[in-house]
């Protein structure tokens, strides 16, 4: 799994960086996570880590469940403090979940004639 900028995966990231907002802005980011597995993702949680303990009000709006091998889903972040900082907020996520693997069967139907 990687988490990109952007939807055309041009820059893989680590860090998710939101800058410096003001006591009583908000600012919204949009992630890209990308499943470059061969499992389907399921069940997933997201849990971050921050460099300002004010971080947990980050709010992940309509997270995805389920994420398909060789699929991309945006994934957005909103915070809003409630006083302002003098050092940008940087946080990771860190994603857990379940992997289901599926079996590819092939198999053949045949009519009885008669």
């Amino acid at each position: 799994m990687k988490i990109y900028e952007d939807e055309k995966k041009r820059k893989e990231i680590e860090i998710i960086y939101f800058g410096i907002v003001k006591a009583g802005d908000s600012k919204t980011i949009t992630v890209y996570i990308y499943n470059d597995g061969t499992a389907v993702l399921t069940n997933l949680e997201f849990k971050m880590t921050k460099s300002i303990p004010e971080a947990k009000q980050i709010k992940i709006i309509n997270p995805p469940i389920t994420i398909q091998p060789d699929t991309l889903q945006p994934l957005k972040l909103k915070w809003s403090p409630a006083r302002t900082f003098k050092k940008a907020l940087e946080i990771v996520i860190v994603i857990e979940g379940e992997e289901i693997y599926l079996a590819k069967r092939t198999f053949r139907v045949e009519r009885k004639k008669g």
